[in-house]
């Protein structure tokens, strides 16, 4: 939970996601290695939607919302950092992330973390490719970080994911 942000509240949702409660548990039932690939992914994305909170609203922030799309289309590039973001987009760093914390609940640089994490989750469980690799085409520079950051937000290594799911 404190690795999406999560720890002090709790944010209600508008719909609950029912179909992800159901995947996590179809997954855990199946009690099979791809079973539990399609458990872990979906836990992941009930964390990440508790974790993106919808403030004032984007509508009412084109700042905040220009910014989404922006890391949302970019945010494999290891490149992309606030001060990077703040300097495409001509404001202030401190002026993003009050806009963007006030929109959606949640600071940039957490929503930019918790979308190149789910990239990686997903990569680690569709592809053969190595560690290293999957931290760069997810956007993280560091591989070992990457690596602390999956164990941190998951509980498991990166090479438990792969090899747990086939891959």
């Amino acid at each position: 939970m404190e690795a999406y942000d999560l720890t002090e509240r709790v944010n209600h949702r508008t719909t609950c996601p029912e179909w992800l409660f159901r995947e996590v548990a179809e997954g855990l039932r199946e009690n099979i290695p791809n079973g539990h690939r399609r458990a872990i992914q979906a836990a992941h994305g009930i964390l990440l939607q508790a974790s993106i909170h919808r403030g004032k609203g984007p509508r009412s922030n084109p700042l905040a919302e220009h910014a989404r799309i922006h890391m949302d289309t970019n945010f494999r590039d290891t490149s992309l950092t606030m001060e990077s973001l703040a300097e495409t987009l001509k404001v202030h760093r401190t002026t993003l992330f009050r806009a963007f914390q006030s929109a959606f609940g949640i600071s940039p640089s957490m929503y930019l973390h918790n979308r190149r994490m789910e990239a990686a989750i997903a990569m680690l469980h569709g592809s053969n490719l190595r560690i290293n690799e999957v931290a760069d085409r997810a956007g993280f520079s560091d591989p070992n970080y990457f690596s602390r950051a999956v164990k941190s937000a998951t509980g498991l290594t990166p090479r438990f994911i792969q090899t747990s799911t086939g891959s």
